[in-house]
C-alpha cells in the first residue's frame, strides 16, 4: 500500500475540529491556491506572449523576401512579379498572402522639431483588414491604381514628438543626392507599444512615392511580406524533425555528457511550434528563389524579442514544474 495515500486517509476521516483535520484543511487550501497561480501565470504568460507575436506579424509579416544587402533600409530593387512565389502560389500551400513594400529613409520637420524616420511604402495588395488592429485613430492611406496617395499614417509617438495629429500636413525630406521633400496628410494613427522598432521610427505611406524619388518601374519594390497559416502545418511531425535534428548536433558533439544533457534539456524546454514552421518556411522558399534573394523568419528579424520571450516562457515552465515536482 502507497504509505502517503494511507495516511492521507486516516487524516481525513478524523472528526471535523481536530488539529489533523485543520491542517488537513489548510494542505489543501495551500494546494489549491499554488495550483491557481500557477495556472493563471501559464495562461498570462502564453496570452502575452501570443499577443506580441501578433502585433509583429501583423506589422511586418511572418517572413521578409528580399535582394541581399548589408542594412535593412539599404535595400536593392527588383521585380516582385517575377519571384517564384507570385508565379507559382500552388507549390506554396502554406502562405496565405503576399505583399510588397518598400522603405525610404528620411527626417520629419516642423517649425521645432527634427525626427529620423523611415518612411515605409505600401501597395495594392496590402491587407488592411489586419492593419486595423493596431490603429487607434483616423483610417489607412487610401490607395490608388495609377495615383500617387499624398496620405500617410503615423504612430502615436511620433505624432507626439513632431506635434502632428489627424488631419495636419507633415513636411518629410528624403536622404537622397539630390535632397526632396514632400508633404503629406495625415490620416491615421497606429500604435503597437513596440516602440524600439516601429512606433518610433516607421510611418506608413504609398510605395508609389518610394518608386518615383528612386526612379523604379511601378513593378519594382524593396521586398516581400510573407504571411503563413500555422494550421496548415502537421505539428507532430515539426516537433519530431526538430528534436532529431536537435539531438543529432547534442549527440554528436564533443561535449561532456553533463553538457549533452543539459543541452538537450534546453532543446526541449525551448521549442516553439510557430518558430520551427517559421524556419521550415523561410528555408523551402529560399530553395526555390533566386540566390540573390534570402527570405528572412520573423524570429530571425527580431531575434532580441523571440529571445526575451523565450527567457520569460522558461521561467515559467521551470516554475511548472518546480510545483508539480514539490508535491508528486
Amino acid at each position: 500500500m502507497n504509505l502517503s495515500y494511507f495516511i492521507s486517509k486516516r487524516i481525513s476521516r478524523q472528526q471535523t475540529g481536530t488539529f489533523s483535520s485543520t491542517i488537513h484543511k489548510i494542505a489543501i487550501i495551500t494546494i489549491t491556491v499554488g495550483l491557481g497561480a500557477s495556472i493563471v501565470s501559464f495562461l498570462i504568460m502564453n496570452g502575452f506572449e501570443s499577443t506580441v507575436k501578433k502585433k509583429i506579424y501583423n506589422f511586418s509579416s511572418h517572413i521578409l523576401v528580399r535582394q541581399m544587402s548589408d542594412t535593412p533600409l539599404d535595400e536593392k530593387p527588383f521585380y516582385f512579379n517575377k519571384v517564384d512565389l507570385i508565379k507559382h502560389p500552388e507549390k506554396y500551400p502554406m502562405v496565405t498572402h503576399v505583399q510588397e513594400y518598400a522603405h525610404k529613409p528620411g527626417i520629419i520637420k516642423t517649425q521645432d522639431e527634427l525626427m529620423g524616420i523611415a518612411f515605409k511604402g505600401v501597395g495594392k495588395s496590402f491587407d488592411v483588414e489586419s492593419f486595423k488592429d493596431n490603429l487607434v485613430e483616423g483610417e489607412f492611406i487610401h490607395l490608388q491604381d495609377s495615383a500617387m496617395s499624398p496620405e500617410v499614417v503615423l504612430s502615436k509617438t511620433i505624432c507626439e514628438k513632431v506635434g502632428a495629429k489627424l488631419g495636419d500636413d507633415i513636411i518629410v525630406h528624403f536622404f537622397q543626392n539630390p535632397p526632396r521633400f514632400r508633404k503629406l496628410k495625415v490620416v491615421g494613427i497606429y500604435e503597437t507599444n513596440l516602440t524600439e522598432y516601429y512606433d518610433s521610427k516607421v510611418i506608413i505611406g504609398d510605395m508609389k512615392l518610394v518608386q518615383r524619388l528612386n526612379d523604379w518601374a511601378d513593378s519594382v519594390a524593396g521586398g516581400l511580406e510573407v504571411f503563413i497559416d500555422f494550421d496548415r502545418f502537421d505539428r507532430s511531425q515539426l516537433h519530431s524533425y526538430y528534436m532529431d535534428t536537435a539531438k543529432d548536433n547534442i549527440w554528436s558533439s564533443d561535449w561532456s555528457w553533463f553538457e549533452k544533457v543539459t543541452e538537450s534539456f534546453n532543446a526541449w524546454s525551448s521549442y516553439d511550434f510557430e518558430e520551427q514552421a517559421l524556419s521550415q518556411t523561410a528555408e523551402y522558399i529560399n530553395h526555390e528563389t533566386d540566390y540573390n534573394q534570402r527570405a528572412i523568419p520573423a524570429n530571425y528579424t527580431f531575434e532580441t524579442v523571440f529571445q526575451w520571450l523565450h527567457l520569460v516562457s522558461r521561467q515559467v515552465v521551470i516554475y511548472w514544474r518546480s510545483y508539480w515536482l514539490s508535491y508528486a
